[in-house]
């Protein structure tokens, strides 16, 4: 249990746990479902961007604070699409999120947060415990190496394990030719990953997940995991930028404990 924003009980929004079989690590994908928001941002939005009441989003955020050992300081991102990849240290705020479009740390107690609502979040553990990152992951920042910059962060820290979250799926995610002509550039070995949408000529369709777990291969991480949720086609659980325009966001949290 925890308490809204008038002091009232309020049930501990429902996530999806992952990294349970990691010792130190404590991290999850949250859901729409279980915060104060009122349509269309119904009801757990975490974004502070999208035109919800402010009110509500810090009350759906201390809820999410509420599932962390000790009510962690969750650091928050500015993300803008960008490959910059920031360190979370002793100097670090989580009052003031910095813009970056991912965050590791090395450090105890500190939860990292990735927004998404289609792009991919993608967390990182290594299994000794020693590092934890979250990353957001649509088709610029992956195609544009932000893995790549936070997998060389972790060089030194033993083998890692990777999760996929709630995202975008092929069956969902349509795209132009000149996508799969910039992915082919740096990844010429991911053409499998795009196929023509019989839908409508002249476009494809892009395994969004399947290019990230073929990055983090490239780079060394061979236990990658994935929750298998198409955000776009489920829209009673998760929210969608590409589905509904204006909506919410939701969150991969990673911490060390």
């Amino acid at each position: 249990m925890t308490h809204d924003e008038n002091g009232r009980t309020a049930e501990l929004p429902p996530v999806i746990p992952v990294f349970q079989d990691i010792p130190g690590i404590r991290a999850f994908f949250t859901m729409r479902t279980g915060g104060v928001s009122q349509a269309p941002w119904h009801s757990l939005n975490l974004g502070d961007h999208v035109g919800d009441t402010p009110e509500h989003v810090r009350e759906n955020r201390r809820r999410v604070k509420a599932l962390l050992p000790g009510g962690a300081e969750i650091f928050w991102m500015r993300q803008t699409h960008s490959v910059k990849a920031l360190e979370i240290t002793d100097n670090s705020s989580a009052a003031v999120p910095e813009e970056a479009d991912a965050e590791y740390t090395r450090l105890p107690g500190r939860a990292l947060a990735v927004m998404t609502a289609d792009c991919l979040p993608v967390l990182l553990a290594a299994k000794n415990a020693s590092f934890a990152a979250a990353v957001h992951c649509g088709w610029r920042g992956l195609q544009g190496g932000i893995l790549e910059n936070v997998l060389a962060a972790a060089s030194h820290t033993g083998p890692l394990a990777a999760v996929i979250g709630p995202g975008i799926r092929r069956t969902s995610f349509q795209i132009g030719s000149e996508v799969r002509e910039l992915f082919l550039e740096c990844y010429p070995d991911a053409a499998e990953y795009f196929v023509p949408d019989n839908s409508c000529p002249g476009k494809l369709l892009a395994d969004l997940p399947g290019i990230a777990a073929h990055i983090l291969r490239k780079c060394g991480v061979t236990d990658i995991r994935d929750t298998g949720h198409d955000t776009f086609a489920d829209g009673e659980r998760f929210f969608s930028y590409r589905r509904d325009r204006i909506t919410g966001r939701m969150a991969g949290i990673i911490m060390r404990t």
